[in-house]
Order: structure tokens, then C-alpha cells, then sequence
């Protein structure tokens, strides 16, 4: 199920005496919202339900900030262009961390080095999720190194800014596991397992 996640930035009453001046920027997760639909309309009702629940003045809202989807950030019959209707001084702002992800996942395809290192990290995650059995030498080379087994490798996603340090972090931190997995498969095996096993090996 898709979800929407709901953050509000806030900043407290200036005229309360009890404010702290130096961290007058408040932000807060609220939740989540189950999707089954993903069209404008909605998205913007989901938003506003969502919002009434908890209280939350819609008219003192003062920016929307979205990312750059066009059902999201259509000039004609986008999500903030609906949101108007109940938040008539929202201004519509895309997400900067979103266009930052936009801007390193083309900067990571165009630089040779860095598109080759996701694509063998993206080849390592699928041989060692994909099968039972190189799971199972994974696994195994993690007992015999010593290392945390709860720590599996990680697939990374263009949307999700995150998951390209998870997947990063996870191949540095079980480098060695890797590497005895994949020595041993090719050494043990035969058949294809084995001859892709030594093809990322040798990378």
C-alpha cells in the first residue's frame, strides 16, 4: 500500500513570553496516509481530512511543499492548486531535497565510476536476495567473520534519497562477508551461480 507522509513546520506564537528565541522553527511528523487512489483530487482531500482531524488551522497555512510530480505541482489541476481552495496563502514549494536527489541520481549515471559501483552494488543485493542458496553462504560467511547477521544488504531507489547511504553502508559493512560468500560459491558451485559469483568477484 502507498502511503502519503505528513509534515508540518511551525513556528510558535512570537508574542508568548515562554518561546525559546533560539529555536523558534518547529517540525514534526504527523503520520501517515493509506493511499488507494493517486489522483489530484485525492490526494488534496486525504490532505485536508487528514489535517481537520488534528486541529489544524488550514488558513494560517502559509507554503506547500511537495515534490516536483505533475499531480503534485500541475499549475492547472496539481495538488496545490486544489489545497488553495482551504489554504488561500499557500505557496507552492518543490521540495529541494527531492530535486537534490533528482540532480545526484543523474550525476551518479553520467560519472562512469559511480554509475558502475550502484550497478554491482544493485547485481550483489539481487544474487545474494534472490536465491536460498546464496543467501544461506551469505549468512554463513557472516557467523564465520564474526559480523551482525541482522545487517542484510539494502536496495537503493531513485525516489528515496535515503537508500542509496543504506545500500552504500550495507556493502561496506558486510565487505568481507561478500567477498568470502563469493569466493566460496564459485570455489563450491558450478553451473551459472558459480560463474556469477566469479564475475563479481573479479569486480
Amino acid at each position: 500500500t502507498q502511503q502519503l507522509s505528513i509534515v508540518i513546520r511551525f513556528v510558535p506564537n512570537s508574542n508568548n513570553s515562554t518561546t525559546d528565541k533560539k529555536h523558534v522553527v518547529k517540525e514534526y511528523f504527523l503520520g501517515f496516509i493509506p493511499l488507494e487512489k493517486f489522483d489530484a483530487t485525492t490526494l488534496a482531500n486525504n490532505i485536508v481530512e487528514f489535517l481537520n482531524h488534528w486541529k489544524i488551522p488550514l488558513e494560517s497555512c502559509i507554503c506547500l511543499c511537495f515534490d516536483g510530480a505533475s499531480v503534485m505541482s500541475g499549475c492547472a489541476a496539481g495538488v496545490h492548486v486544489l489545497l488553495k481552495k482551504y489554504m488561500p496563502k499557500g505557496i507552492y514549494i518543490n521540495c529541494a531535497v527531492h530535486r537534490l536527489n533528482l540532480a545526484i541520481n543523474d550525476t551518479s549515471k553520467a560519472v562512469c565510476y559511480m554509475s558502475d559501483y550502484f550497478s554491482i552494488a544493485s547485481q550483489l543485493y539481487s544474487f545474494f536476495t534472490e536465491s536460498a542458496v546464496t543467501n544461506i553462504y551469505f549468512n554463513k560467511a557472516q557467523i564465520d567473520l564474526g559480523l551482525v547477521q541482522s545487517s542484510t544488504l539494502k536496495l537503493w531507489a531513485i525516489t528515496r534519497w535515503d537508500s542509496r547511504w543504506t545500500a552504500i553502508n550495507a556493502v561496506v559493512n558486510n565487505f568481507p562477508a561478500i567477498l568470502k560468500a563469493l569466493s566460496d560459491i564459485s570455489e563450491d558451485g558450478n553451473g551459472s551461480r558459480a560463474t556469477n559469483a566469479g564475475g563479481l568477484l573479479m569486480h
